[in-house]
């Protein structure tokens, strides 16, 4: 299983940084992307 962490801004990365620990703990894979949907929807579409 992979996970996609998408966050909105750059500032969101302390809230990030807890969410990865606890998929580290469970040795998850995940992906953490920064993206605004505002600023650039097509990206976030091709991310999602």
């Amino acid at each position: 299983m992979e996970v996609t962490i998408l966050l909105g801004s750059k500032s969101d990365m302390p809230v990030a940084e807890k969410c990865t620990k606890i998929l580290d703990m469970f040795e998850v894979t995940y992906q953490l992307r920064v993206a605004s949907a505002h600023r650039s929807p097509a990206f976030v579409e091709s991310i999602i």
